[in-house]
């Protein structure tokens, strides 16, 4: 037996916090049991309790001689990557939009172009052609802002859901969109395209997100959209309501806090933090924070809206996203095809067209043949089964880790503490 390349061990008052990143289990050992564990690894004394070997085993924590745990990685990674199971679409009916964002990466693309009838013909043609290989399909609207042709999102959601019980596909949808347009009749039709789940963007307090997510002639939103989320909660799926952060606004998002409170939208929303990058040079790198920066602000932020416990603990990882996956493509207005939402518009990285039908060769190789096990700086780190070298479209950069590796313990004490005093 040897020690696993992927343990953590962090000192508590009774003991020891143990935390393998392969396995993703979390326990408690004792310190005399942690002296067996520790005495073995490093003097080969024999641990002659075998019930202890047992769970050190089941935890990964301890590993067989001839177990290469790279390799392994690899394995899990490429066969989750082509998977042929799930189909992941992202779709965006329309490259117009009513925002100007601040650091919106897809500003250089913004256009008053829709989908032709042709291209929504071909997305379901798309689905029809691999209905026999996939077990579910996954679509999230996008854009632009995908609210501004509802109508297509209703004719394709209509049909697609019909292709889709016919053929005893699994179905899940969700939009993102700024929230401006929402009103009670669009609330209502969105639950009848069986869309379950609504992504909304609030910068911070009024005086803060009207200087970052304006409308096209410049005017502010947050009180539109906040009065939409007021309104029409209890029509519309659950809202997951991202605030953007950095530099600008990273103080004020208690005050934002205080107003969602205020408005009793906390018990119907979830509100995140999302880490606001310079994507394609859309923003200016001075603005945007570290990614050690935004584990901290996100641990606090956790703390403070009273998160369940599991949302501070880390997800085993092996394909990361759609990037790296087979069969998973965004969709633009033209039909063209992309791997990443960022690259959205530009069209030297699209993967190909909807309309040419050869559906599953649309493959950019370049994110689907990077592999961080190979990698000189990711291969040694015991943080890469739950990180897997971060997104494919930025692993070259220096900061591209898991927000996960800092603070790291304090996130595990958390769901511990939690753990054990239920």
């Amino acid at each position: 037996m040897k020690a696993s390349s992927y343990n953590f061990f962090y000192e508590k008052d009774d003991g020891y916090l143990a935390y393998n990143s392969r396995s993703n289990a979390l326990a408690v050992i004792t310190k005399s049991d942690f002296e067996k564990y520790d005495d073995y690894v490093k003097f080969g004394k024999q641990i002659e309790d075998e019930e202890l070997v047992k769970s050190l085993k089941e935890g990964f924590f301890l590993i067989d001689d001839n177990v290469d745990e790279l390799k392994i990685l690899r394995f899990e990674m490429y066969r989750d990557r082509m998977d042929e199971n799930t189909l992941t679409l992202t779709i965006a009916p329309t490259s117009n939009c009513n925002f100007r964002c601040i650091y919106c990466y897809e500003k250089e693309s913004i256009r008053n172009k829709s989908m032709t009838k042709e291209i929504e013909d071909a997305i379901v043609n798309f689905i029809e052609q691999l209905k026999d290989d996939i077990s579910s399909l996954s679509i999230a609207w996008y854009g632009g802002e995908p609210l501004m042709r509802f109508d297509i999102i209703e004719r394709l959601s209509k049909k697609i859901i019909r292709l889709c019980k016919e053929n005893d596909i699994k179905y899940f949808s969700s939009i993102v969109t700024n929230g401006y347009l929402l009103n009670e009749e669009m609330a209502k039709k969105i639950k009848d395209c069986n869309i379950s789940k609504i992504q909304i963007t609030i910068d911070g307090p009024q005086e803060i997100h009207d200087k970052r997510r304006i409308l096209a002639n410049g005017d502010g939103t947050f009180e539109k959209i906040l009065n939409n989320i007021i309104k029409y909660k209890r029509i519309l799926p659950p809202i997951d309501l991202r605030i953007n952060v950095d530099k600008t606004n990273v103080d004020q998002i208690k005050e934002l806090y205080n107003i969602l409170k205020d408005n009793d939208l906390l018990e119907i929303i979830n509100p995140y933090l999302g880490h606001v990058k310079s994507s394609n040079g859309c923003y200016k790198d001075e603005k945007c924070i570290s990614v050690e920066d935004y584990s901290k602000i996100t641990f606090d932020f956790q703390e403070l809206i009273k998160r369940n416990i599991y949302t501070f603990y880390p997800i085993r990882r092996t394909s990361l996203c759609g990037a790296d996956s087979l069969y998973s493509f965004v969709i633009d207005s033209d039909g063209e095809l992309y791997k990443c939402w960022d690259d959205i518009g530009i069209k030297e990285k699209s993967a190909g067209n909807i309309l040419n039908g050869t559906y599953v060769n649309m493959v950019n190789v370049n994110y689907m043949t990077l592999d961080a096990t190979q990698n000189e700086k990711c291969r040694t780190c015991k943080y890469l089964p739950i990180c897997m070298g971060g997104c494919p479209v930025h692993f070259a950069e220096q900061d591209n880790c898991t927000y996960f590796k800092y603070n790291f313990d304090k996130y595990l004490r958390k769901v511990a503490e939690e753990l054990e005093n239920k």
